[in-house]
């Protein structure tokens, strides 16, 4: 049971990980207090009614999570555009929506810089992600972007 829970608690961080990364598209210069008010107790409350990761308040480890991966993508913006952009083939970076980039640069960190974490797992929650909140196919195009570059990155 214990096991499940923690599945459940990063995928809960790894989704409020994309809301800042996708809210930091809107405003480049604010991920530090995009952060504070989504990590907030304010910012859950105001949040858990609409959107089921914020019902529960997350262990520290989960937050650590969750600014770790948002001031990395912060770090390494220009790295993960050329990586998504050298494998989104026939596909302009400009023509990726902000959701589906979002997406990728979470799980393209993820499997260059976290450890503990399979490439298998990331893959599959960044389709998931974009399920539920991108375009029908965008989980599609996800999976194959992110597909490649696993296999160009064993």
């Amino acid at each position: 049971m214990t096991e499940m829970k923690s599945v459940a608690t990063r995928r809960s961080a790894r989704e409020i990980a994309l809301h800042i990364v996708y809210e930091r598209t809107f405003d480049l210069d604010n991920t530090e207090g995009i952060l504070s008010q989504r990590l907030s107790e304010e910012g859950f409350a105001s949040l858990s009614r609409d959107v089921s990761a914020y019902e529960k308040e997350l262990p520290p480890e989960e937050c650590v999570y969750i600014r770790l991966v948002t001031k990395g993508i912060e770090e390494k913006k220009m790295e993960l555009a050329d990586l998504i952009r050298q494998n989104s083939l026939n596909w302009k970076l400009e023509r990726i929506s902000r959701i589906s980039r979002s997406i990728l640069e979470i799980a393209i960190y993820e499997i260059l810089y976290m450890e503990g974490i399979d490439t298998s797992v990331s893959i599959n929650e960044a389709v998931e992600l974009a399920k539920k909140y991108d375009t029908e196919d965008a989980s599609a195009f996800i999976n194959g972007v992110l597909g490649g570059f696993a296999k160009n990155n064993q």
